[in-house]
């Protein structure tokens, strides 16, 4: 779909405690990447939060449909 999309990226996890919730937060970085991939990747961040916030709000409704 994006021939010039990194081969490679270092996805960082971070799990943080603040008030008695979880907070997450999720870096990514082209590892290994030429100039036109970088580029690509720098394009399509502004898009990530969207898909990675879906999935995290699919996590919090299915925990929250598991609490007694």
């Amino acid at each position: 779909m994006m021939p010039n999309w990194p081969l490679i990226l270092l996805t960082t996890v971070t799990f943080k405690e603040i008030a008695g919730s979880t907070s997450v937060r999720l870096s990514q970085t082209p590892m290994d990447a030429n100039t036109a991939e970088i580029a690509c990747f720098a394009e399509a961040m502004a898009n990530m939060d969207k898909g990675w916030g879906s999935g995290f709000n699919a996590i919090e409704e299915i925990l929250a449909e598991m609490q007694p």
